[in-house]
């Protein structure tokens, strides 16, 4: 898997919902997937880890890495930071897809093989993916990783272009919503995916999330966008969940938080899988794209996002 002379990068995580017939995945002549872990950790290292996570990565079902050539191995430099980028990329790829659920935090490592000898350079703990009770998913299979391959492929392309630093920052809400640990922490972070996309005017945006969203998800659902950005509001200005809210029990909550992370996702894998309608979506177009009529921009974006089987699937799993 890592030969001698080579840089790497490793994201490994501890019984994950994974379904994969193969063992090992090649996705590229660097990046591959494991579903055991794929070096030998020597002793210095298990004991500065500890025993517990350390059992922890010998058991681990599902491991992302990432190897690269290079002169001098022994050298801690850019190169392990550039591994590490390529590995987080592919789990933002990944999450972008299904919820990855685990029962322990991600561990990630980056190091080097020379002498037939793995070295580990540095070591952490990222932040756990955190599930909503509701949420409907995908065990990761080989068609969830083919699709997150796609994904990965689009994000590197994107990245080159350098044209959509809007769309990146919706992402990285999106990993915040996935990522943080209380659920009612995870709502706004996906309203503001939504707003990378439908880029409303300052003063408007309450008026336009309602308007905009029409072109993904259908004209019949004011009332549900209203509700979802009058909690946002509330969250983002530190009032009550429920402020100016009739009837807003947990439970209800739970599923606009489960809708709205639905409809982000749905927006980033659309327009990741579109590459004709990136251009529509970069920096300096999408004030464009939303001056034109609503026929040309359904032209453009023909999908729509179906959110009552959302709510008849969120229905069944609560």
């Amino acid at each position: 898997m890592i030969n001698n002379n080579e840089k790497f990068a490793i994201l490994t995580f501890y019984n994950a919902n994974v379904n994969l017939s193969e063992s090992f995945i090649k996705i590229n002549e660097d990046l591959s997937i494991a579903t055991e872990f794929p070096i030998e950790i020597d002793s210095h290292w298990k004991k500065w880890i500890g025993d517990i996570q350390s059992q922890k990565i010998k058991n681990s079902n599902l491991s992302i890495f990432f190897k690269q050539k290079v002169e001098n191995p022994k050298i801690i430099n850019r190169t392990n930071s550039e591994c590490e980028s390529k590995v987080y990329l592919f789990y933002c790829s990944l999450v972008t897809i299904t919820e990855l659920l685990c029962d322990y935090f991600p561990l990630q490592f980056t190091g080097a093989k020379y002498n037939n000898i793995f070295e580990i350079q540095s070591f952490s703990q990222m932040l756990k993916p955190e599930f909503v009770n509701g949420t409907p998913f995908r065990r990761i299979d080989q068609a969830v990783i083919d699709d997150a391959i796609q994904n990965y492929l689009a994000l590197i392309q994107l990245s080159t272009i350098k044209k959509h630093s809007r769309i990146f920052r919706g992402i990285n809400y999106f990993l915040d919503g996935i990522t943080a640990d209380d659920w009612k922490n995870k709502l706004h972070n996906y309203v503001r995916v939504i707003e990378a996309f439908i880029n409303p005017e300052i003063g408007n945006t309450q008026r336009q999330f309602k308007s905009r969203t029409e072109l993904f998800i259908g004209p019949s659902f004011h009332s549900l966008m209203e509700k979802i950005y009058a909690i946002r509001s509330n969250i983002e200005h530190v009032h009550e969940i429920q402020k100016g809210l009739d009837n807003i029990n947990a439970i209800q909550f739970q599923k606009l938080t489960i809708v709205t992370q639905s409809i982000s996702r749905y927006l980033l894998n659309f327009f990741l899988k579109n590459k004709n309608i990136w251009n529509f979506f970069e920096d300096s177009t999408i004030d464009e794209f939303w001056k034109l009529s609503p026929e040309k921009r359904k032209e453009i974006w023909p999908d729509i996002f179906d959110i009552n089987s959302l709510f008849e699937e969120i229905d069944r799993l609560i």
